[in-house]
């Protein structure tokens, strides 16, 4: 359906984008009938978890934890005697946390460089303008 970049991953943000693409392809919340997550809090918390505002919005919406990680959850731990096999499953989780990591990141570095060159500005460390920052005089 769509990728969606959040900055928050938070129930109530991830339950808002979900139902926003929903509405966006002609979907209704109503119409849910099961939800998968993995094992955070934020997705399976009973009280504010995301499968529990679903549900508050669509009672058939059922929730499931996850069957992929489920299977990856069992492959970590029944491949843990088998060295090679347990090394590749760790390096393909480092692997996936680095890059489910890397938008948040990104976002926390734009927002600091982008306080660093207000208060450049601010303080007349550096200009701005059209045209000051254009190299050897060319416009």
């Amino acid at each position: 359906m769509d990728i969606v970049h959040v900055k928050d991953t938070t129930a109530s943000i991830l339950n808002e984008e979900i139902s926003f693409v929903l509405s966006h392809h002609n979907l209704d919340v109503q119409n849910i009938r099961g939800q998968g997550y993995d094992g955070a809090s934020n997705m399976r918390g009973e009280w504010n978890g995301l499968q529990t505002l679903f549900i508050n919005d669509c009672p058939y919406a059922y929730y499931l934890h996850c069957l992929a990680h489920q299977l990856q959850l069992t492959l970590t731990a029944t491949t843990r005697e088998i060295f090679d096999v347990h090394t590749f499953f760790q390096n393909l989780i480092l692997i996936i946390n680095i890059i489910g990591a890397f938008c948040k990141r990104n976002d926390e570095l734009r927002v600091f460089q982008e306080a660093t060159i207000e208060h450049l500005v601010d303080i007349g460390e550096i200009e701005m303008g059209k045209e000051v920052n254009q190299v050897g005089g060319l416009k």
